[in-house]
C-alpha cells in the first residue's frame, strides 16, 4: 500500500520521539505561557527553545503544517501562494543532488515566519535567530549549513520569475554565471508556471509531504554513501 503524506510526517514523529520536551522544556503553567519569551509550541506538542533549538524537536509535519500557510511576500499576493509552494518548485528547478535542500531551504521560516525581504535585512535579531534555526534543522535532517551556494543562486532566480508574474516586473534579470540562460532559466520558469497556484493550505501541506517522501530516500542515500567514503558512522535522518 502507498504511504500518505501523513504516514511519512507519522513516520518522521515516531522516529523522533527521543526528542520529546522534558518537564523544563516548556512552560511551566498558563502564567509562564502568557508571559512567555522562549518557546515556540508547534502542531506535534514538541517546544522548540529559541535560544537553544534541539535538532530533534524538528519534524517534517509541523515545517510542513505551518509553511503551507506561511504566504509569500508578506502575504500581500492576490491569490494563495505559500513558502511551501515556493519550495516544492525549487525542488524541481535544482540539479537532481540539490532537491532535497532546496525542498527545505526555507524550513527555518515555519517557525520565525517569512519576514518580507526588506524588513528581514533591518533586523539583525531576526537574521541571528535564521542563522541558528537553520543550523539546528540542517543537523536533523543532514542538509549542509550554510545553504549551497548553487541553491541560493536558484532561489534568487525563483524569486525574479515570481516577481516578473505576481507584479509584472520586467526586464533587469540578474543571472549568475552558473545558471545558463537557454538551459536553466527556461526549466525553472517552467517549473513556475506548471505549478498550480491558489492552492488551499491542506493541498500545500501534503503536497509539500508528498516531495519530501519522494526525495528523503534519495537524500538518505546519498547521505550514507558520502559517510561511507569518508569512513564515518552517519546520523539518523
Amino acid at each position: 500500500m502507498n504511504r500518505t503524506s501523513d504516514d511519512v510526517a507519522r513516520e518522521d514523529a515516531a522516529r523522533r520521539d527521543s526528542g520529546k520536551n522534558t518537564a523544563s522544556d516548556r512552560p511551566k503553567d498558563l502564567a509562564e505561557f502568557a508571559s512567555n519569551s522562549k518557546w515556540i509550541p508547534t502542531r506535534s506538542g514538541k517546544w522548540i527553545d529559541l535560544d537553544e533549538p534541539n535538532p530533534r524537536h524538528f519534524n517534517s509535519g509541523d515545517i510542513a503544517h505551518a509553511l503551507a500557510k506561511e504566504q509569500r511576500f508578506g502575504n500581500q499576493l492576490p491569490m494563495n501562494y505559500s513558502v511551501a509552494d515556493h519550495c516544492v518548485i525549487l525542488s524541481h528547478c535544482v540539479p537532481v543532488e540539490y532537491r532535497f535542500e532546496a525542498l527545505m531551504h526555507d524550513a527555518s521560516e515555519a517557525y520565525l515566519r517569512d519576514l518580507a525581504a526588506p524588513y528581514k535585512r533591518r533586523c539583525g535579531d531576526y537574521k541571528r535567530l535564521e542563522e541558528r534555526f537553520e543550523r539546528a534543522i540542517a543537523g536533523q535532517f543532514q542538509l549542509p549549513h550554510p545553504h549551497s551556494t548553487l541553491v541560493k543562486m536558484y532561489d534568487r532566480v525563483l524569486c525574479q520569475v515570481e516577481g516578473a508574474f505576481f507584479y509584472q516586473i520586467g526586464g533587469g534579470m540578474e543571472l549568475p554565471d552558473e545558471i545558463d540562460r537557454k538551459k536553466d532559466l527556461p526549466r525553472i520558469q517552467q517549473a513556475f508556471k506548471t505549478f498550480t497556484l491558489g492552492q488551499s493550505a491542506e493541498s500545500s501541506r501534503f503536497g509539500f509531504l508528498l516531495r519530501y517522501n519522494q526525495l528523503r530516500d534519495e537524500h538518505v542515500d546519498r547521505h550514507l554513501a558520502g559517510a561511507a567514503i569518508e569512513g564515518t558512522s552517519p546520523d539518523p535522518i
